[in-house]
């Protein structure tokens, strides 16, 4: 979110995690915890608020864009990314031994709790029919992948991190969660030269308000 002072624009970063928070802070920028709905600034306070692939998060995505466009000014932006569809064979491969240890059905159930808007983020039409119920205009949508090389131990260990790898080192017992690991580190070193083209796609919406 930018917010106009004088001389220059002050970005802040909000996010309920403190975590992440303390991470934005390290780059310079000043920090506020919050969650969308409920943004705890006036309305028509910023220029611009951006939200990176926070939709697929939330449970409801109207009440979340309404609570964006607030608190924009008249004529402030709102930009929006989301992941798209694409899928790849890192992934897939994390996935297959995931459900081998955790079971689909359970894995499947945890993701659909924790990102219950996942699937729906995922179709570009889904995001313009969003912004336009919250009232924005001149609504812009681009579609772009991302080739990222990294090594395989950068890779799962960023899977680790991610939602269905916290949930799995919370139910696995300390042995399983190590077999789990040694699994992995095999199939992938077996399958994947090291390192590694990790391609993923991203839809970017940005509309602005009247």
């Amino acid at each position: 979110m930018a917010k106009e002072s004088s001389p220059a624009r002050t970005v802040i970063a909000l996010d309920p995690s403190l975590e992440m928070l303390r991470a934005a802070r390290s780059h310079g920028l000043c920090v506020v915890a919050g969650a969308v709905p409920g943004l705890p600034f006036r309305a028509s306070t910023f220029d611009g608020v951006m939200a990176n692939f926070v939709l697929s998060h939330l449970s409801s995505y109207g009440a979340a864009l309404a609570d964006m466009a607030r608190v924009l000014r008249p004529g402030g932006k709102l930009g929006v990314t989301s992941w798209g569809s694409l899928r790849n064979e890192f992934r897939e491969c994390w996935q297959s031994v995931a459900d081998s240890f955790a079971g689909k059905e359970v894995l499947h159930d945890a993701a659909a709790q924790g990102l219950p808007l996942e699937k729906w983020a995922e179709d570009p039409a889904h995001l313009r029919m969003a912004f336009e119920e919250a009232g924005l205009h001149n609504i812009t949508q681009r579609h772009t992948r991302y080739t990222t090389r990294m090594t395989i131990a950068d890779f799962l260990a960023i899977r680790v991190h991610a939602l269905q790898g916290r949930f799995m080192r919370q139910t696995l017992d300390r042995d399983r969660w190590e077999q789990f690991n040694h699994a992995l580190s095999e199939e992938f070193y077996g399958q994947f030269q090291d390192p590694i083209d990790h391609v993923r796609d991203v839809h970017i919406a940005i509309g602005r308000k009247a």
